[in-house]
């Protein structure tokens, strides 16, 4: 009920990086890990203040 975290991908950069890159363990996340790296190519993460209260939001990961 916070609304969105982030708006679009330079704001959600800051929280991939943080969280969302995953172990290489297995040929899977190696894979996502290449597609996000890709998707993430060339953007300037944005300041995102909402990141700071990100505990009031449900992330899964």
């Amino acid at each position: 009920k916070q609304g969105l975290l982030y708006n679009n991908f330079e704001q959600a950069k800051p929280l991939y990086l943080d969280e969302g890159v995953l172990d290489k363990n297995s040929t899977e996340n190696e894979e996502f890990n290449d597609i996000m790296e890709f998707v993430y190519l060339g953007r300037k993460a944005e300041i995102n203040e909402k990141l700071n209260k990100r505990h009031l939001y449900s992330i899964t990961v």
